[in-house]
């Protein structure tokens, strides 16, 4: 009756490609704060085909009872997407980025509702919480980390705008997924993830 958690980078709290988590990401956090052992699955670098492929979703099982993901991030390319926006070197090709990124966002909520609607089949007594992205700088309006501090504010707009539409999307999938399933907005007000520094906010450049 263990929770399962299952999902890309953002679970597993560490990118890369061969199926990397950290012991202290979001899913160990929370099983630690509810007093329940998490069954881990969380695959840097995931997408919703490679949870397949690598095995992830034959880790919900009937006994489960809470059933933790982050997921769709890799499948519309806009993490890497958005990293390029980061990088100096990358820029020039910030318009075929965005391009790319907005053409596959549009499958994204269809993917993820037919992987909530195996997860539900596979764990009938399971509540799914599906959380979206945090933000990887700080949203339009609010001051830049050191690290992305060379970005326009027309940068910062987009990016805003892309993880906005990408967590829409997962909201949009939680959303018609049935009364088992929830999305979690992790840049809610209140959200550890919307905490300031100095009055920077904690993003993708923060150390914290």
């Amino acid at each position: 009756a263990m929770p399962n958690a299952t999902g890309s980078t953002r679970v597993a709290g560490v990118m890369g490609p061969t199926c990397a988590r950290s012991a202290q990401n979001y899913a160990q956090l929370v099983g630690a704060a509810l007093g329940y052992t998490v069954r881990d699955v969380s695959c840097g670098g995931s997408t919703v085909g490679l949870a397949y492929l690598r095995g992830q979703l034959n880790a919900v099982t009937p006994d489960a009872k809470l059933v933790l993901l982050t997921l769709g991030g890799n499948d519309s390319l806009a993490v890497g997407g958005i990293m390029c926006m980061m990088d100096r070197a990358c820029r020039p090709f910030a318009p075929v980025v965005n391009t790319t990124i907005s053409a596959l966002l549009y499958t994204v909520q269809p993917k993820l509702q037919l992987l909530l609607a195996d997860i539900a089949r596979r764990a009938p007594q399971a509540q799914i919480r599906i959380a979206g992205y945090p933000y990887v700088i700080a949203p339009a309006g609010q001051p830049l980390a050191q690290c992305a501090a060379f970005m326009t504010r027309a940068d910062q707009g987009l990016v805003t705008h892309l993880q906005a539409r990408l967590n829409g999307a997962i909201a949009g999938a939680a959303r018609l997924s049935g009364p088992r399933v929830k999305y979690v907005d992790p840049t809610a007000p209140g959200s550890p993830f919307m905490a300031t520094d100095n009055g920077v906010p904690r993003d993708g450049c923060s150390t914290n």
